[in-house]
């Protein structure tokens, strides 16, 4: 590749493009890391996005006129990665002034900066995505300095940092390799040090997707001292490779190891990548004690303890049946009076597009693996007997248009993640146990057509938000316990009020006065709690309200009990049962 303007180059990553392209991350600079620094050495960094064939497409350069000393220049981080959306993020750990930061560019598919941010982290060392383009970068300074702990950084796909989480174990770790996992977790691999039992080693910790620790492990005992990378296989498996000599870990989801081998000969991996047909290279850098310095490749076939679909491809085995891994879109299992749990693996299936499981007998908690599956346009589980709570992870699928969770035993809030779902046309909640407000969020949903969110518990204020959805035409929340005032931007929807089927909300406690396109259409609403209007001392309903005859109307004596808003004249009639006065 030719220099754009400095003629010493250093590479420091390379991506690979939606149409077998590439892209690829250097420094430029007017000096070298052996070279005297002084007042007029000068850095750039350059990206060069080239074709299927390597001939270049466009360049582009930023961090103009950067100055870095000859340490930096040799030994800072940076690299790019290509989002599922073809945008770039750019990634580096630099000085700024004197003091070392963390530096996150994200660019279009063309190079263009989006926004550019940095952050005050100076001992960052690693960076991934997550399947919906959030960003986690992970450091520490482990047994180095202070402080002694790895950590997991989020930033959202705008650049805002969201959370920051510290690994918990009273030893000293730093993480130096980062990856989002099929159930939307994270993985860290890096070393630790526990200066009381004087050892220091491979570690590994996973946690989930607000970065809340599973489970972390030391990979001493898996016959490896050091970690070049990792991947993870769609069972869950993670790959580790690394060394004494060329060694290999395979441990599953919940920390269990299920196999470890090694290689003689060969010096430890220092990377290794997964290919097609569960297939992995390693890539490892022989130079040192050999009699000829080489670089090895090797390459792996993983074998998963699944199945063999019918098509010949990895499958994963749900309710007797194998599943191809590859070709599986759809999987309609309505009607089937299927019980049991819903199996976490069906998180491997990720080219799903549909996934209707409604009207069957699952029970237990909806596997947050289910967020995994990025690919979903339809989501049904509705009519069946699931608890817990709705899983946030579900927010990861943005491309959902039908979410139907209805007739279970699903407790706890609406999580905001589910606000994330744009795509979203149907929300289907009714007939669970669910509890708290309905969240302001609500109004992101956009194209959403249809809510219901009957027979639950939620509580609060209808939020005004609601309103914002344009393109709402069925609204049902009966049998809640809404409270106050209804708020008048509910008249910006364009809905039938007058047909209960598009528009419910009884049953609720509901305060007038109520918005005039609504006022006749409310229901049935418990008002007991609303503010009354006082007039001379005496307080008055709000409403019209005849309440249930006590006691039993066929006794020889009961009581009619009626409210009026104001004073008028009443006049009561009463019929026997085949409508006789």
């Amino acid at each position: 590749m030719p220099y754009k303007t400095y003629e010493k180059v250093k590479a420091y990553s390379i991506g690979e493009t939606p149409d077998s392209g590439f892209v690829v991350l250097t420094m430029e600079s007017n000096y070298s890391c052996y070279d005297d620094f002084n007042s007029s050495s000068i850095s750039i960094l350059v990206l060069f996005r080239l074709d299927s064939s390597g001939d270049t497409l466009w360049t582009r350069s930023y961090l103009q006129d950067y100055e870095n000393d000859q340490h930096e220049l040799c030994f800072h981080l940076f690299e790019v990665i290509v989002s599922q959306n073809e945008n770039l993020l750019l990634y580096g750990s630099y000085y700024v002034g004197e003091q070392q930061k963390t530096w996150l560019l994200k660019t279009d598919p063309l190079g263009e900066p989006i926004w550019e941010n940095t952050y005050d982290y100076n001992n960052t060392e690693a960076v991934t995505q997550g399947p919906d383009g959030s960003i986690f970068i992970t450091g520490g300074h482990g047994g180095q300095g202070s402080p002694g702990t790895a950590f997991i950084l989020k930033i959202n796909q705008n650049g805002d940092q969201e959370w920051v989480r510290y690994e918990s174990e009273p030893i000293d770790t730093k993480g130096d390799i980062i990856h989002s996992t099929y159930d939307n977790g994270i993985v860290v691999a890096g070393d630790y040090t526990d200066w009381a039992m004087g050892s220091t080693g491979p570690w590994l910790w996973k946690t989930d997707s607000l970065g809340n620790t599973e489970w972390d492990i030391n990979l001493d005992a898996e016959g490896l001292n050091n970690v070049g990378n990792l991947v993870q296989q769609p069972d869950g498996t993670f790959i580790i490779a690394g060394g004494w000599g060329l060694s290999y870990a395979l441990l599953n989801m919940d920390d269990s190891t299920s196999y470890s081998f090694n290689y003689s000969g060969l010096n430890p991996a220092i990377d290794i990548k997964s290919m097609s047909g569960n297939t992995q290279v390693t890539l490892i850098n022989n130079n040192y004690y050999a009699e000829i310095p080489h670089i090895v490749i090797a390459k792996t076939r993983y074998i998963s303890s699944y199945c063999t679909a019918d098509d010949v491809t990895d499958g994963v085995e749900l309710w007797g049946e194998c599943y191809s891994i590859q070709n599986t879109t759809e999987l309609d299992l309505s009607y089937m009076e299927i019980t049991g749990e819903i199996p976490p693996a069906i998180g491997q299936l990720t080219n799903l597009t549909s996934l209707i499981l409604k009207e069957n007998q699952f029970s237990g908690v909806i596997p947050p693996e289910i967020g995994s599956l990025i690919n979903l346009t339809d989501l049904d589980l509705g009519g069946n007997q699931l608890t817990g709570e709705i899983p946030p992870e579900l927010g990861s699928l943005t491309d959902l248009t039908i979410l139907d969770l209805a007739g279970n035993q699903l407790s706890g809030s609406i999580h905001p993640e589910i606000c994330n779902l744009q795509s979203l046309t149907e929300l289907e909640l009714g007939g669970n146990q669910l509890t708290g407000s309905i969240p302001s969020e609500i109004g992101n949903l956009s194209s959403l057509t249809f809510i219901h969110l009957e027979y639950n518990q939620f509580m609060g204020e209808i939020p005004p938000e609601l309103g914002d959805l344009n393109n709402l035409v069925w609204l049902n929340f009966v049998h809640n316990q809404l409270s106050g005032e209804i708020p008048s931007s509910i008249c910006n929807l364009d809905m039938n009020w007058e047909d209960p089927n598009n528009f419910n909300i009884s049953e609720n406690q509901l305060c007038p006065p109520y918005p005039s396109c609504i006022e006749e259409y409310v229901g049935e609403q418990e008002t007991a709690n609303c503010d009354q209007v006082s007039i001379m001392d005496e307080t008055f309903p709000l409403t019209y309200k005849l309440h249930i005859a006590y006691p039993n109307p066929f006794n020889p004596v009961t009581t009619l009990r009626y409210d009026l808003p104001e004073d008028a004249l009443v006049n009561i009639t009463i019929y026997d049962m085949v409508g006789r006065i």
